[in-house]
């Protein structure tokens, strides 16, 4: 069988830019619940996408008694109700209290080294605090000393030789603030 990519059709593209390393306003658009593949832990998958079209972003929120600070400061900066945290709420819920809302995030990063290229490339990826914000606020500020965990020195080394750390084009699972859950 020969290929004929003369006869190709065009179709739209629906890849979206991911959002870079920096704070950004956004609006969430939702989010998909699933079970880790390791330790079957639930999450909650919520997508970000920037309010300027610029990109998105999507971040796994754990919902492991540990974990659920990360998610509770997502829903403060939201305006949930406080007696929102004093019960239980089923998914759907959580996705009506969360879909169409604005705010701001602080994306973080973290070195990786690509198993396809051997670079050092930057994971994306929200923190477990202080991530977020309400639309009218200011107070998030991205430094990149602060908010890129560096791999260490010498797993940086063997690489660094005429290649340069970039971030990457896909948000991998890698988390930004290396918190195991």
């Amino acid at each position: 069988m020969n290929i004929d990519f003369r006869l190709m059709e065009e179709t739209p593209s629906d890849f979206v830019d991911r959002l870079d390393l920096g704070v950004h306003s956004v609006m969430i658009t939702g989010g998909v619940f699933d079970k880790s593949p390791n330790k079957e832990t639930p999450y909650c998958e919520i997508t970000f996408v920037s309010i300027d079209d610029s990109g998105d972003l999507t971040s796994k929120f754990y919902l492991s008694p540990k974990a659920l600070p990360r998610l509770k400061e997502l829903l403060v900066t939201l305006g949930v109700s406080d007696s929102l945290f004093e019960t239980e709420i089923s998914e759907e819920q959580l996705l009506s209290l969360i879909t169409g809302k604005k705010l701001k995030i602080l994306i973080s990063g973290k070195e990786y080294v690509s198993q396809n290229s051997g670079e050092v490339k930057i994971a994306r990826d929200l923190g477990f605090s202080n991530f977020c914000e309400p639309l009218t606020e200011n107070s998030l500020k991205f430094n990149p000393l602060k908010h890129i965990k560096k791999l260490p020195t010498d797993v940086q080394q063997p690489f660094s030789l005429g290649i340069s750390t970039t971030t990457g084009g896909d948000n991998t699972t890698s988390r930004a603030d290396g918190l195991p859950f």
